[in-house]
């Protein structure tokens, strides 16, 4: 930043001030303006250790500006895919793909794709990490090369949009449905090309290279708009997910073609994403439902189902060699489960812009999202334990802040235009449900005992004896409350009342007046409460 801003104040007349010491110094001839010339230089560089040659440099015009290396304000990422060397991040968004390295996070590739719609909706790397695939909103499947981000292969697969692209486990092709209701299959080759090194149009001597290319191999008709499509890491099986909320599971046949094996009920809305575990045992199914359900492989039981997200799941991601995964959501969450044990594990992200794509390292060290905020966050794992009791407290903690900014705590003048003003002067926290929880305990406790003394001695009045329950610690029903109340701190005492439901505030303020005349009868002394 130091030595952008010298070049941009740097004036022309210290410029070329020290163009004429350089001159002199290449010269060996001394100079009266020699004194200035360094002067003028130290402004430029103001460390003397510098050689003259670079100093020179640093007076030479900007030529480039970083500033705006990402993707355009008004496109927000939709694609993410990391490479199978988890060096390179590819990301598209609408008509603008941008290749990142994973270790800088800079961009060191960018490609407008040429029409308007050709807009890129799904995209995996080949092996290799020299090439990409990109499905299209348009239909089309493209192959293009990183170096010279041009498009070697463009078919018309699909006669409506590409939904999704998933790689064969052993790199060897890829799947690809779409909005046409067609699942396809394609497979990698080698094509030779003749390019030409010079001369006039059909002139000059070619060079053979060898490229990749793809072909379909496979077409199938599915029951509905394919949303989704993943292998199974033993490349035993083909999952889909459909429009019409339901999953189908295909075998894979050597053909190649797919048979169908099982078909998964149980969402309401359409299929928004799935994956399936290393060991291919479990699928894991998000939909816009707001639901998650976990699928055996074996024979497509359901595991366990639960509301994962307070919107629509967009993304679900197994983390590889585990059986936790990943979950993006329209609320803007992201969260990791743990599909044995079928617990949240943490939140790492709440509030926000929606999530609308995730891609993870093959070894799971870290893992990038992005949604329509614009931004794409690289998250990283630690060698920080996590306990789950921790984590739940300050989940319930950061729900607990968020509703006090949600209760209807305002009130706002009828007409309009006036000042909002508060009528509260505190909030409700962590400590002050605790702590009510807590009060509402000894209530329970004091009005238990003082039945049980009732029945056994027969007396309504007060002061009846010590209570022989342990809860109490030798002291009536009455002087439990009252100790109780007293060790609730004075700024907490507010919102305790307040979060107690009404009958237990009801049974507070019966003790509280039998007390009070208990106090009246004794003359107005004090009851002191150890």
């Amino acid at each position: 930043i130091e030595l952008r801003r010298l070049q941009v104040h740097g004036s022309l007349e210290e410029r070329e001030t020290a163009e004429v010491k350089r001159e002199e110094e290449q010269d060996g001839e001394a100079s009266p303006t020699s004194a200035a010339a360094a002067a003028a230089a130290d402004i430029l560089h103001p460390y003397p250790s510098v050689s003259p040659s670079l100093k020179y440099a640093l007076a030479a015009p900007v030529v480039c500006d970083l500033s705006s290396s990402g993707h355009a304000t008004s496109a927000a990422p939709n694609v993410l895919a990391v490479s199978h060397d988890d060096g390179l991040l590819l990301s598209i968004a609408k008509q603008s793909a941008k290749v990142w390295t994973t270790r800088t996070m800079r961009p060191v590739r960018t490609m407008q794709l040429p029409t308007a719609s050709q807009i890129g909706l799904c995209a995996i790397f080949v092996a290799g990490n020299d090439h990409i695939v990109v499905g299209l909103k348009d239909g089309s499947v493209a192959l293009y090369d990183l170096a010279s981000m041009d498009a070697l292969q463009m078919d018309k697969a699909h006669g409506a949009a590409v939904q999704d692209i998933a790689p064969h486990p052993h790199h060897t092709g890829f799947a690809s449905v779409g909005s046409d209701k067609v699942l396809k299959l394609y497979k990698f080759y080698v094509k030779k090309r003749t390019t030409p090194t010079g001369g006039e149009e059909g002139e000059g001597v070619g060079v053979e290279t060898e490229t990749v290319a793809f072909v379909d191999t496979m077409a199938h008709e599915l029951n509905d708009e394919g949303m989704c499509v993943r292998y199974s890491p033993s490349c035993k099986f083909l999952a889909v997910g459909l429009l019409d909320s339901t999953t189908q599971i295909y075998y894979l046949n050597p053909g190649p073609s797919v048979k169908p094996f099982v078909t998964l009920y149980g969402h309401k809305l359409p299929i928004t994403a799935l994956d399936i575990s290393t060991d291919s045992t479990l699928l894991v199914s998000a939909s816009a439902d707001k639901s998650v359900k976990l699928w055996g492989m074996d024979f497509g039981d359901c595991h366990t189902s639960f509301r994962a997200h307070t919107q629509a799941v967009t993304k679900a991601r197994f983390l590889p060699d585990t059986h936790y995964f990943v979950t993006t959501g329209r609320d803007g969450c992201v969260k990791i489960w743990d599909g044995d044990a079928r617990e949240l594990i943490t939140q790492l992200m709440s509030g926000g812009s929606a999530v609308t794509c995730v891609a993870l390292s093959l070894d799971a060290a870290f893992f990038f999202t992005a949604g329509e905020d614009g931004g794409i966050r690289l998250w990283r794992r630690t060698s920080e334990q996590l306990f789950l009791e921790e984590e739940r407290e300050r989940e319930l903690e950061q729900r607990m802040e968020q509703d006090a900014y949600t209760r209807d705590d305002m009130d706002t003048a009828a007409g309009g235009g006036e000042e909002v003003t508060l009528i509260r002067p505190t909030k409700r926290t962590l400590d002050s449900v605790r702590t009510a929880e807590r009060l509402m305990e000894v209530i329970d406790e004091a009005t238990e005992a003082l039945t049980d003394q009732q029945q056994e001695q027969g007396d309504e009045t007060m002061g009846g004896g010590s209570s022989s329950k342990p809860e109490l610690a030798g002291r009536t029903a009455h002087e439990h409350v009252l100790w109780a109340v007293q060790q609730v701190p004075a700024p907490l005492l507010y919102e305790v009342l307040l979060s107690m439901p009404f009958s237990y505030a009801l049974r507070l303020m019966q003790f509280i007046a039998a007390i009070a005349e208990a106090i009246d009868i004794m003359g107005g002394g004090y009851v002191c409460v150890e």
